[in-house]
């Protein structure tokens, strides 16, 4: 029983929670798809004059979770400083465990956390430069569907 322990927790981790994660999220991703087709059924049930292209514009993911280039480099700044330190701290536990017990097993999970935050850090790095690109092309996208409002009006 004592070996298959060391067995189940890796397999818990990768495969379990992976699965776990992206079950939650499809099924959050069917209630509101199931809700966003409701509000509209019933819009149309009611006869009301309601534009339904912009009712679905307005109910979709993309327009209540949109975030500015800015804001997802900031969040990857973010994300690289937390898992750098993270990894970090792991790595300085696991040396300790080296000398005491001469386990690698810690330093193998920094390692992996401190190359995911540093990895983080290297896309916000390079996503800075292309910062400015990015914020003109989303200011004339906005400018385009103003456009196209003032012209449906």
């Amino acid at each position: 029983m004592k070996d298959l322990v060391p067995l189940i927790v890796p397999i818990a981790v990768c495969v379990v929670l992976p699965v776990a994660i992206v079950w939650l999220k499809v099924s959050q991703q069917k209630k509101q798809d199931a809700l966003r087709a409701e509000v509209m059924l019933e819009a149309i049930r009611q006869g009301r004059d309601v534009d339904i292209d912009a009712l679905a514009r307005s109910m979709s993911n993309k327009s209540r979770r949109h975030t500015s280039p800015r804001r997802r480099l900031m969040n990857q700044l973010l994300c690289g400083c937390i898992c750098s330190l993270v990894g970090l701290i792991v790595d300085v536990v696991g040396i300790l465990d080296v000398i005491d017990n001469g386990s690698t097993d810690t330093l193998l999970v920094g390692g992996a956390t401190t190359a995911v935050g540093i990895s983080f850090l290297i896309v916000y790095f390079v996503g800075r430069k292309n910062l400015a690109a990015e914020e003109a092309w989303e200011k004339s996208q906005q400018n385009c569907d103003d456009i196209t409002v003032q012209s449906i009006d």
